[in-house]
């Protein structure tokens, strides 16, 4: 009994390297067999998984074998306010000291005598011509918390070009082979590369997979009831049921099964109703307070925190949890609802990670959210029709604006979507060439909600068909044409073209009238033109051109072939 009374379930914070309750996983061979044979590895997972502990771990095991390690924890350079020149200089101050080059290299005189060279470029040249010549061994080097270059001020593609550079460099020079490069952080690797062109070390790279604690390898966790349960494998199984193996929630759930022992002593009930009765107490019920140190609000921050696609994010999770799994996708938005921390992909499916998380991140929670966020979710049971035939679930959002007739949130969030997809979020608008290049399958999903839930009143198809009345496709465009549209589509009234503002975002407005984001989108190009009227119809030419020739008809249910011209030739100004 002495000996469990030492006993110590760490909840937080890295592990020592002789904790007992350190759990092994195949992320620690992975990690450690990947860079001892000199791979680029990177470990990038939601938080509170065992990152750090790992990295610990790893690095004890590699030093043991003779190499040299460092580790750089990005969080203590800085962010925000910090300048290029700081941040690499922090960089290779770390490197300075962690390798004990401190006697044999004077930092400061080093740095200044190369004031002439980038940041990046004085990085290279430190670890070429003073790392690998005044350190003999193997070196690995761990970069921590790489998602804090999110929060730079400034672009930091370089610094991965760098350490790819590293790897290229050692066919001419094969003392790069001695040096390896682990990252770890919160982030999806399209997230730290803005540059889409530049070559990246993990086009090179091996990801670690860090999954929950499994049964069997939760032997060090079942020592702490060694002694204290007739049972305490059995203690063990019923916790990882709850938490699914979350090392961070299943060190907080042992702690307060062990705290609970001893002082109330061995439970009088059998094990399971035992558990389930603590963690409901504990955990689920007032979650918010018993939340120490802070987990579930971490995930709940990392669910809401993205500006830009809560929306999105939170459809996709309301989506799982209606149907209680849902087909893995390399996309974005999947990566981004994993690195919440509320789900977790088991085979090919993406599920809830655990019964904790489902039963406080609810569909009541998400609903709720969903309403903060704008949204009002009134038609559950159609979510299914809301999916694109690959299981793209980036129109929920949409998908529920529209069945619950909230035109104006609806039309904004089709301008949100498009430009996010054409990557012109920060200019605001679409030229002609960026309709011309939106993928056939985005635009004829966009077009065919608006069908469905105006009854085939608003919609592109709806309003290239008026285009294609008033003579602007077949005929020709021409000014007279243009006009003529505006007036059909109730865009010009009284000799006034109107502003997006001005717009009837009501069932009652007349057909085509909706979505009106392409209105904003001709107001733009006409200011930018200089008044240029053939700008105009340009842009509603390019959008009647993309709808003819997209290949992939839509499903019947829409309507769609009722209202989109097909076969039609255009003429271009």
């Amino acid at each position: 009994m002495e000996n469990q009374q030492n006993y110590h379930y760490q909840v937080g914070g890295s592990l020592p390297t002789d904790a007992p309750t350190y759990v092994r996983r195949k992320a620690d061979i992975d990690l450690y067999n990947g860079l001892k044979s000199g791979e680029f590895c990177y470990v990038l997972n939601s938080r509170q998984m065992g990152k750090s502990s790992l990295r610990v771990q790893t690095m004890q095991r590699l030093q043991k074998d003779g190499f040299v390690c460092a580790a750089i924890d990005l969080t203590r350079i800085g962010s925000g306010q910090v300048t290029p020149e700081q941040w690499y200089a922090g960089i290779v101050r770390n490197l300075w000291s962690s390798f004990n080059l401190t006697e044999r290299v004077n930092l400061r005189t080093w740095w200044r005598d190369r004031d002439m060279l980038s940041p990046i470029q004085r990085l290279s040249e430190f670890v070429e011509e003073v790392l690998l010549r005044e350190i003999s061994e193997n070196i690995a080097i761990f970069i921590d918390e790489i998602d804090s270059v999110l929060s730079l001020s400034f672009k930091v593609d370089d610094f991965f070009g760098f350490i790819r550079a590293c790897y290229n460099n050692r066919a001419d020079c094969p003392e790069y082979r001695r040096l390896s490069f682990a990252l770890l952080g919160v982030a999806t690797p399209s997230d730290l590369i803005q540059d889409k062109n530049l070559s990246t070390p993990f086009n090179i790279g091996k990801a670690i997979e860090l999954t929950g604690f499994q049964l069997e390898e939760a032997t060090p966790l079942v020592q702490g009831f060694a002694g204290i349960l007739p049972n305490p494998e059995k203690a063990i199984a019923e916790i990882l049921e709850w938490t699914g193996g979350q090392p961070f929630l299943t060190q907080k759930l042992c702690k307060l099964v062990w705290q609970q022992i001893q002082e109330e002593g061995e439970p009088s009930t059998d094990m399971a109703s035992w558990i389930e009765h603590l963690v409901q107490t504990r955990a689920i019920d007032n979650w918010e307070a018993n939340d120490e140190p802070e987990h579930l609000r971490t995930i709940r921050d990392r669910i809401l925190w993205h500006n830009q696609n809560q929306g999105q994010l939170l459809g996709l999770y309301h989506q799982l949890l209606q149907q209680g799994e849902l087909p893995a996708k390399a996309k974005p938005e999947h990566l981004q609802l994993r690195l919440t921390g509320a789900v977790v992909k088991l085979g090919n499916q993406l599920k809830v990670y655990n019964p904790i998380y489902g039963s406080i991140f609810n569909r009541a929670w998400v609903k709720n959210a969903l309403k903060e966020a704008g949204v009002n979710v009134q038609h559950e049971e159609n979510t299914t029709d809301f999916i694109t035939s690959e299981g793209d679930y980036k129109y929920n959002i949409l998908s529920h604006l529209l069945a619950a007739k909230e035109w104006k949130q609806a039309d904004l969030e089709t301008i949100k979507i498009m430009l996010r997809i054409s990557n012109r979020e920060t200019e605001g608008w679409l030229r002609d060439q960026d309709i011309e290049t939106f993928p056939c399958e985005d635009l004829e999903a966009i077009d065919s909600l608006w069908l469905k839930y105006s009854q085939g009143r608003f919609g592109f198809s709806a309003q290239i068909k008026i285009w294609s009345e008033v003579g602007g496709i077949e005929g020709g465009t021409s000014q007279k044409n243009y006009f003529k549209f505006l007036e059909r589509v109730a865009w010009k009234k009284d000799y006034k073209y109107l502003e997006y503002s001005e717009l009837n975002f009501n069932t009652s407005a007349v057909v085509g009238h909706l979505p009106g984001g392409m209105l904003k989108w001709l107001w733009f190009s006409f200011k930018l033109n200089e008044g240029k009227v053939n700008i105009w119809w340009n842009i509603i030419n390019s959008l009647a051109s993309k709808l003819a020739n997209c290949p992939s008809p839509m499903s019947p249910e829409t309507d769609r072939c009722q209202t989109h011209p097909t076969n039609i030739i255009l003429s271009r100004p």
